[in-house]
């Protein structure tokens, strides 16, 4: 695969500024190939091999590549890759890290954004159980990004979040009553 071969020498965790540049230049080519997917794929299987890689810096930057791509080349990117990026951005989901954890909820928030009910629906208990762990137990950022990801979701899932609906609602009243603080304003 060409794109591998350019990519992949071995030293990326340890040179974490290139692998930088070159995430963002993924995200820039996702912008322009109009919807191509089959253009896209090798970006994308590259690209989610690194949810997985030792520094969480790297996890987080393929949580934000996902993100906007998913974010430019909506409905088509979800209809197509859906089966490749929820399951593995569910895992980032449970990363020991607060950053890449809620960093994967805000990508998610974008992924789910251009989902129809029927393709987000095999994925919705997974989604929704991470949700609200994270709203529960995370830090302020996290909680943030879980809640964004819990409205993305409920709004793209319409009438399946029917069935959570009632776990949710105090969960968020409690939120509402604990965090009114300034700085949560």
């Amino acid at each position: 695969m060409e794109v591998q071969t350019c990519w992949y020498n071995g030293t990326f965790s340890s040179n974490f500024d290139g692998f930088l540049r070159g995430f963002k230049g993924f995200v820039k080519v996702g912008e322009y190939l109009d919807q191509n997917i089959e253009e896209i794929k090798p970006i994308i299987t590259l690209v989610l091999s690194y949810l997985e890689d030792p520094n969480p810096k790297i996890r987080y930057a393929s949580c934000h590549c996902i993100g906007q791509i998913a974010n430019d080349m909506k409905p088509i990117f979800q209809t197509n890759f859906h089966e490749m990026i929820l399951p593995s951005l569910i895992n980032c989901l449970r990363d020991p890290i607060p950053r890449v954890h809620g960093h994967a909820a805000a990508a998610i928030t974008n992924f789910v954004e251009g989902m129809s009910s029927v393709i987000l629906k095999p994925y919705l208990t997974n989604l929704l159980t991470n949700f609200y762990e994270m709203i529960q137990k995370g830090i302020s950022i996290v909680k943030e990004n879980a809640i964004s990801a819990l409205a993305a979701t409920a709004e793209s899932a319409q009438d399946e979040f029917r069935f959570y609906y009632r776990d949710f609602i105090g969960l968020l009243f409690k939120i509402l009553e604990t965090h009114n603080s300034n700085e949560y304003r």
